[in-house]
C-alpha cells in the first residue's frame, strides 16, 4: 500500500515544487520576462515560505523590482526576508 502524499511545507514534495517555481522564475528572467520571473519568484516566497527557496526568490524578485524601477516592490521583498527569514544564508543581502 503506497503512503498519502505528505502536504507538510516542509516535504520533499513541495520542496520540489519551490524548486520547480524557482526554475520558471529563473528561465523568465533569463528570457528576458522580468514580470513573469518577479511573480514567480513572489510565488515560491509566498506558497513555499519553509523551504530553502523562498528567502533566495525574495531577493531575486527584490533585484527584478529594482530593475524596473519598482523601488517600494525591492523595499517590501527585502524586507519580507529580513523578517521572515533572519537566519537565511542569504539574509545579509537584504540590508539597506
Amino acid at each position: 500500500m503506497s503512503r498519502p502524499a505528505s502536504t507538510s511545507a516542509t516535504s520533499p514534495r513541495h520542496s520540489a515544487a519551490a524548486a520547480a517555481r524557482f526554475l520558471l522564475a529563473e528561465l523568465a528572467a533569463d528570457g528576458g520576462r522580468e514580470a513573469e520571473a518577479r511573480r514567480d519568484y513572489l510565488r515560491v516566497a509566498s506558497d513555499h515560505g519553509a523551504t530553502r527557496w523562498a528567502p533566495v526568490a525574495a531577493l531575486r524578485a527584490a533585484v527584478l523590482a529594482l530593475a524596473v524601477g519598482d523601488a517600494r516592490a525591492a523595499v517590501e521583498a527585502l524586507d519580507r526576508v529580513a523578517e521572515r527569514w533572519p537566519d537565511a544564508p542569504d539574509a545579509p543581502a537584504a540590508g539597506y
